[in-house]
Order: C-alpha cells, then structure tokens, then sequence
C-alpha cells in the first residue's frame, strides 16, 4: 500500500493502516484518521475518509 505514512501502531500491530484480504475471504480495512486527539501521533499520515460500497454476497 504505497503513500502510507509511519505510526507508532506499528510496533504493536501487524495490522495498522490500509487494506488487507484474509485468506477466508474477508477484508479488514484500518482508516488513518481525520485528525488526531490529544498528543499528534500520526506521524507521516495524511487525512483520510474513506467510503465504503458494501454490495450484497451472492
């Protein structure tokens, strides 16, 4: 996933920002944030919203 900044996140989890695909099928998706709350912790990370189409499993 290119043009992901670096978080402390990453130290602690596998997963931290962006896409991942599960071998199951499913999709976990980490969103970096509009902003911050209290001490700026996202180092390197750009704004995001992310929207999300859901469609209907067949």
């Amino acid at each position: 996933f290119s043009g992901r900044g670096w978080s402390p996140a990453s130290w602690l989890y596998e997963h931290w920002s962006g896409r991942y695909d599960n071998d199951d099928g499913r999709t976990l998706y980490i969103n970096d944030g509009t902003g911050y709350v209290g001490y700026p912790m996202r180092l390197s990370a750009r704004p995001e919203i992310t929207l999300l189409t859901l469609k209907r499993c067949e």
